[in-house]
């Protein structure tokens, strides 16, 4: 973990800058005043992470609640023709 000085005018970045990036940028707050100080930590390697059956569990769950399947009426109305790009010029 290392402290960053950025320089102006960026105030503050957090999460990684590239999916590839070993660190990523976090912001630590050191007084009630908004005062904050940044942090570069490496990224966890989860590579080899194998949820428990419990933890697996709570992931589907989550996914099923929040996750796209349940928004995927009102994604379809929002994002209508948006994503095809007609060449007929």
């Amino acid at each position: 973990m290392g402290k960053v000085v950025l320089q102006e005018p960026l105030r503050s970045i957090h999460g990684q800058l590239l999916a590839s990036d070993p660190y990523y940028f976090r912001i630590y707050p050191v007084s009630r005043d908004g005062e904050f100080v940044q942090i570069v930590q490496a990224c966890p390697d989860r590579s080899r992470y194998k949820p428990t059956a419990k933890h697996l569990a709570a992931m589907v769950a989550f996914g099923e609640r929040f996750g796209r399947l349940k928004h995927e009426e009102y994604l379809k109305r929002v994002w209508q023709g948006q994503l095809e790009i007609n060449f007929n010029n």
